[in-house]
């Protein structure tokens, strides 16, 4: 499975590091094609073929991803790493 993947390396619950993230992902069976969201371009990389979207970080992060989003038909996976998520 391929994956989009949208972090947030610094939410609000503390640090997650991109290597640690995309390691599990792999580990999990999925291909991910990692950007930052603190990248100014973070959003073009929606704009590659995947089978799922993943917003990775906290509340912010998710609002960030989903306004950029285009191709509604994708789904989406949250990975809860901010302090509140409480969307």
């Amino acid at each position: 499975m391929r994956a989009s993947v949208l972090h947030n390396p610094t939410p609000g619950s503390g640090e997650v590091a991109a290597q640690d993230l995309l390691a599990a992902l792999a580990a999990a069976g999925i291909a991910p094609r990692y950007r930052s969201t603190e990248e100014p371009n973070f959003a073009e990389v929606l704009e590659q073929p995947a089978d799922l979207v993943v917003a990775a970080g906290g509340d912010g992060t998710v609002v960030k991803v989903i306004g950029q989003l285009r191709d509604r038909s994708r789904p989406l996976a949250i990975l809860p790493l901010g302090g509140a998520n409480n969307i």
